[in-house]
């Protein structure tokens, strides 16, 4: 929580610590990243604020996510609270119908056993795909590459479009309001003022 700003103007994390697992899968703080890039601030959206400032309560420091006895997540801890998510996923199981039990395929929006849960997911989610999600969603709100860079903690630039280059506007209409804005024009074909009185010129 000593990482975690929720009450300034610009709510964010602090990144300057990783979670590693040794051997044995028990957790380890380290005050450093993978490399300088890792260390960054991260805005933190709006809607996540509330939900941190009622988890957090008084609290100053300790982790965010915890185990039950409030200390860093074990490996096996970890996996027991994603567990949680896989539970909204489609997969197999056990189910009353017809007054017997069978096996099948559970499907989104239904029930899942024993759970007070539906399946909400038709992909397997990994953790991974949050922090890609996140990436994916600031390249295609147009966010400039190099906010990216920094936002994702990648060494580079080039880093960064070598994983997610697939995702920028390639297409003729995507691109066609930089080349106008850059060399003039409008999107409607008129041409804008500016251009105008470099023809007239």
């Amino acid at each position: 929580w000593d990482s975690v700003y929720l009450d300034g103007d610009v709510p964010y994390i602090d990144v300057k610590r990783s979670l590693n697992f040794d051997s044995d899968g028990k957790p380890e703080l380290v005050d450093h990243g993978k490399s300088d890039a890792a260390a960054r601030k991260i805005p933190i959206p709006p809607e996540l604020v509330d939900h941190l400032k009622a988890k957090r309560g008084s609290r100053t420091d300790g982790p965010v996510v915890h185990d039950q006895h409030g200390k860093p997540c074990s490996k096996q801890s970890f996996r027991r609270l994603w567990d949680a998510v896989r539970a909204r996923e489609e997969h197999e199981a056990t189910v009353w119908e017809d007054g017997k039990k069978t096996r099948r395929q559970l499907r989104v929006g239904e029930k899942v056993p024993k759970h007070n849960v539906t399946v909400q997911l038709d992909f397997h989610p990994t953790p991974h795909m949050l922090r890609h999600t996140y990436i994916t969603k600031l390249i295609l709100s147009g966010a400039n590459i190099k906010t990216v860079q920094y936002l994702a903690g990648h060494a580079s630039v080039q880093l960064t479009l070598d994983i997610y280059t697939h995702l920028m506007e390639s297409r003729p209409e995507d691109t066609q309001a930089a080349v106008l804005a850059a060399f003039g024009g409008t999107v409607s074909g008129v041409p804008d003022e500016k251009t105008v009185d470099n023809v007239d010129k």
